[in-house]
Order: structure tokens, then sequence, then C-alpha cells
């Protein structure tokens, strides 16, 4: 479904756009942050153009290095058989490239992941190692195309965000609720510039850590429009502000 269809809003002028895009982006980006240690379970669900579905369970860490070091996060495959004990372990940091590492246990090997290979799927879903990593806001340019009234979400801002670099995208298209300052619905479009998969993220509750409060989903459900293939990713038994050791995100450990 295009934007146009659902939406009627107010269209804004280029400069202010330019403008606003990136200091939107800037402010989700530091809305999101602050929340220092996080654990979690999380399931995957892949389901095929048949609808035949596939579920996976994993464990997720993360914790943030405070400043403009980043933040490190592992993903730990616990089930089913065929896949446990994969893990990805992801570093991110302002104004550098994520590096990414995947230990698969069947060969008991690290492969890390290269830039041309981040628009590679992840685990066989509608996710890329893209799509699970940072969005450095030093490689693209942002523009605010829309805002006003949805029927569905509210107020919201539609922001555009283009690459300067390489991507497995042309461009993302986001709609923006300004309740909670997150993304309810992502369009991302191939290299063609056509429409390759929609991801609609829903469930926001509200959370506490320390000081800061922000928001979460419960699931980002990914579309692709040219397979008919899709993607479900859900979370549950959040933990904000536990302790978890350094060591657990060093890449001689994996194994």
């Amino acid at each position: 479904m295009k934007l146009a269809i659902f939406l009627s809003l107010v269209s804004l002028s280029s400069a202010y756009a330019d403008t606003k895009g990136l200091n939107l982006a800037k402010t989700l980006r530091a809305n999101a942050e602050g929340f220092g240690t996080e654990r979690v379970q999380m399931e995957l669900k892949i389901i095929d153009s048949h609808g035949t579905e596939i579920k996976r369970l994993i464990n997720g860490l993360f914790k943030e290095a405070g400043g403009k070091r980043g933040t490190k996060s592992l993903m730990t495959f616990l089930n089913p058989q065929d896949v446990k004990g994969t893990k990805l372990l992801t570093w991110t940091e302002e104004g550098a490239s994520d590096k990414q590492w995947l230990y698969m246990p069947k060969i008991k090997r690290t492969k890390k992941i290269t830039s041309s290979s981040k628009e590679s799927q992840f685990m066989g879903s509608e996710f890329t190692y893209e799509d699970l990593g940072s969005v450095n806001l030093e490689n693209y340019n942002f523009k605010i195309v829309k805002e006003g009234k949805d029927k569905k979400f509210g107020d919201v801002w539609i922001l555009e965000r283009t690459p300067k670099k390489r991507s497995g995208y042309s461009k993302v298209v986001s709609i923006i609720s300004k309740s909670f300052n997150a993304p309810v619905k992502v369009e991302y479009f191939d290299r063609k510039g056509e429409i390759l998969k929609v991801a609609t993220i829903e469930g926001y509750k509200n959370y506490t850590a320390g000081s800061k409060k922000f928001f979460r989903p419960e699931s980002i459900q990914v579309e692709n429009i040219q397979t008919k293939k899709r993607s479900v990713l859900s979370w549950n038994k959040r933990q904000f502000g536990v302790s978890v050791h350094d060591r657990a995100f060093r890449k001689n450990n994996l194994k």
C-alpha cells in the first residue's frame, strides 16, 4: 500500500524539510539511547509465500558504551536444533561503520560480515544484516516529506532517508509517530526504486531505565512485496538496567 493512499498531510518546502529531517533523525536517535543495558527474549517467525512457518527462539543482550562509542549487541539462537548456538555480534559506533560477526557452531567458525554482505538476508528472514545494525546519520540524507495527522497512527512525520554510501536500498520512507517518537511503518525501496518490503512496528510500551523513559515495540513484521515472504520479530521479557559483562561481546568469546 502506498503512503499517499491513506495519508492526507501538509507538504513542506524542500529547504525546511531537509533541515527538519536531520534534526528529527537526531532526536529519534537520542530518544532511543540511554537505556544502559537490556536482556530480552526474542522470537523470529519466517513465513514463506505458501504460508509455511518456522519459529526461532533467540536471547538478546544489549549494552551501551556511552558517549560516541555506540552499542554492542549479541543475538544467540536457542532453537530449533539446526540453528542452536548461532550468534550474531554487532558493534555500532557513531561516525563509523557497524562491525558484525556471525558464529556458526556446526563448523565452529566465526565469519565477519563485510560491507557487501550486509545486504544479505539474516538467517533466511526478510531482515538483512543492514537492518539489524544502526543508522549512521553521516551516511544518509534525511528529509521530512510530509507532516500531519493519519487516521491510523495519529500525528506523524513522514521521514525519507537516502544513502550517501553503498546500501541495499535506494531510499527508506518511515512513518514516525509523534506519540512514540519512533517509526510505526517503514517502506524499503530497492536499487531500481521499486518498493521491496514494508515493515509494520506494533505494540509500543513505555519503559524506564534509571531516569530515562522511552518506548519499545513488541513486534516488527516485514513483508516482502516482491516475493510475498514475511518475517515477524517479537520481543518479550524485556529487562533494562541488568548486569551485562563486557566479555559477552568479545569476538573471541563467540565460541
